[in-house]
Formats: C-alpha cells, structure tokens, sequence
C-alpha cells in the first residue's frame, strides 16, 4: 500500500539518536529542555529526510517561513509520483516528575493516538524518561500497547517506531504484517 520508505526503520532510529547527541554534546535530553529538544528532534528528521529523499517536503511549525504544524508535531511528505506522508512524528517532553508517572504515560498515548489514524509507513513516537521517574519507561510502553492492541485499522506495512532519548537512548518497534485488529506488540531495538 505504501510503497518503499526512504528509509528503514532501524537507520531512522540510529540516524536520530546520533543526529541529536551531535546537537547538544552528546548529552540527551532532561527537565525543562522540551522547546529545545523539540527543535533538534525537527531539524535532524528534515536532516534525514532531505539526505534520503530528494522528493519528500518535511513540514512542522517554522519548517519554512509562515509554516504551520501539519497535524502532527512532524511529517515528511513525499511528493514524487502519487502523494503521501512516509514519516508521522510526535513528541512528548512533558517532565513526568511534576505531573505524575501515569499522567505523564496517559499524555504519551494520547499523542501516539494521532499516529494511530494517520497513514504513513513509518510511525515514530519520542517521549523522554527520567532519572528521578525510572518507572515511565515501563508505563509508557504499557499505555503504547494498549493502543496498539485496541486500535481496530491497522495496515499492513506500517511501523510503529518509539523512542526514549532519556537518560539512556531506548527504542521499540512494531510492524504490522496484517490489516485490522492485528493485536501487535512493541518489541525492543538494539542499537
């Protein structure tokens, strides 16, 4: 349905997470940065798209002059032939310790909730754990599953990527290889 993406699922991964340790030192994210790295996450995607596509238009809020968000915090949009998004992206930097763990989870699959119903083959979801909240991880991919187990559309060639840039770089990754309720799961990505 979708057609080749400009890029595979794992050099996405591995392109973003050195792509944004370059833009700050080698440090990843922590409280109070979500502006910040909401912008080095959008301008490394454009980075990536634009090396491995000369087709795709990556669109976010000031991409360009007097451009807008295009229902998600980043799209790549790929204009060669028919077209169509080839990358969906939303972030969630909101600091957990100063909502709650849950709150902070329930924030995050609300979010991945958009990328459910938007049609791309690649899927990405950031969110950022902490030091001082170490059980976010667990919640949020608990809350990812959820989704992904309850939503009743999916497509055959689509992968979910979701990222946690901190402390330490994790990812997961679901593709799904049947349309309708598929029931997929997250399964870890080694770097």
């Amino acid at each position: 349905m979708f057609g080749e993406a400009p890029i595979t699922p794992a050099q996405l991964l591995r392109e973003l997470v050195e792509g944004l340790r370059r833009h700050n030192g080698g440090e990843t994210w922590s409280s109070g940065e979500n502006e910040v790295w909401t912008g080095a996450v959008k301008s490394t995607l454009k980075a990536i798209g634009t090396r491995h596509s000369r087709t795709t238009q990556c669109f976010y809020t000031k991409a360009e002059p007097d451009m807008q968000e295009f229902l998600l915090d980043l799209v790549w949009w790929n204009k060669e032939g028919v077209e169509g998004a080839s990358l969906a992206c939303e972030c969630e930097w909101q600091y957990a310790p100063m909502t709650g763990s849950q709150s902070y989870a329930t924030n995050v699959g609300s979010d991945f909730g958009k990328l459910l119903v938007f049609k791309a083959p690649l899927k990405l979801m950031i969110f950022a754990s902490s030091k001082q909240s170490p059980e976010i991880e667990a919640l949020v991919v608990t809350e990812i599953n959820r989704n992904l187990d309850s939503y009743k559309h999916h497509v055959v060639g689509e992968t979910y990527l979701v990222l946690d840039f901190a402390p330490q770089p994790k990812a997961w990754i679901a593709k799904i290889d049947q349309n309708g309720a598929s029931h997929p799961q997250l399964a870890e990505f080694k770097f």
